[in-house]
């Protein structure tokens, strides 16, 4: 029903096979956003706008995670922003966290919400759990929907 009503639904799933991936599910389902985005022939002129504005030459750091953010800012593929600090440490974790922020408050509204699942969440990485605190903390967010589900077997 939320997606007759203009709502973009996106899934992720956790695996138990993939500990040593983090963001998988959640940088999968981006990438599936990005990709119907791209589809969206009434939308992906504004949305190329407003992302390109809003994520400049920052969506390089994001374009290898979300191969599809390319096909709404082809720039992207043009050379990867090297990383400024090792992966490990919190400042790289802060900056990924704001760069997908960016990106859902620029690509989503109310009158285009967006409803994001997340399957198995018993086998979240500890990046993927603080990355869903900060999308659920964040007000400027409030077109997003975060929806999980795990099974404590």
């Amino acid at each position: 029903r939320l997606v007759e009503m203009g709502a973009c639904f996106i899934s992720g799933k956790f695996d138990a096979m993939c500990p040593m991936e983090p963001l998988s599910a959640i940088m999968g389902a981006l990438n599936e956003y990005c990709h119907l985005l791209a589809q969206d022939e009434n939308r992906i002129d504004e949305v190329r706008r407003v992302v390109s504005a809003t994520l400049g030459e920052e969506g390089r750091v994001l374009a290898p995670l979300i191969p599809n953010l390319t096909r709404i800012v082809p720039h992207l593929t043009e050379q990867a922003a090297p990383p400024t600090e090792p992966a490990w440490v919190p400042q790289a974790q802060q900056r990924l966290s704001y760069l997908v922020r960016t990106l859902l408050r620029t690509t989503s509204s109310r009158r285009r919400p967006l409803v994001l699942f997340l399957d198995d969440l018993q086998w979240a990485d500890s990046w993927s759990l603080e990355l869903m605190r900060a999308l659920v903390a964040e007000s400027s967010l409030d077109a997003l929907l975060l929806v999980g589900s795990y099974r404590d077997n």
